[in-house]
């Protein structure tokens, strides 16, 4: 599925959602997003996934906020691994750390990484499946 700001790609192969955010994007737009993620993995056997957001500015406090509560609702899904690809905007930084440190809070398996291979690697080298 593509958006305007927004990717997201399933391989079954390997059981990663990738999802490539670019930009801004207002509260209700990056809710929209988030939706497409939970409905993904509730259609299909999703283990993991990648949220490039290298190219992703600020996101709104109330996205953030959405995002954080409807993980519990992916983890449901069989979503055990969230890999994140650290933006190079600061303030994309900050929302990104943000979320990071409240799913922390709130447990999950949640890791920030430099590239979508690092993010990859984890993911496989973290998987039960897969031992």
């Amino acid at each position: 599925m593509k958006k305007e700001q927004f990717t997201l790609y399933y391989n079954p192969k390997n059981k990663i959602l990738y999802q490539t955010w670019i930009g801004f994007m207002d509260s209700e737009k990056f809710k929209k997003c988030c939706d497409e993620i939970l409905s993904t993995c509730k259609k299909h056997d999703v283990i993991g996934y990648i949220s490039d957001s290298k190219k992703q500015s600020i996101v709104p406090k109330e996205g953030i906020e959405y995002a954080i509560k409807i993980s519990d609702e992916i983890k449901k899904c069989g979503v055990e691994f969230e890999a994140h690809v650290k933006p190079d905007n600061p303030f994309g930084k900050l929302s990104v750390l943000e979320y990071y440190e409240q799913k922390n809070i709130n447990g999950g398996t949640i890791n920030i990484f430099n590239t979508i291979q690092q993010a990859e690697d984890w993911i496989n080298s973290s998987r039960k499946d897969l031992l």
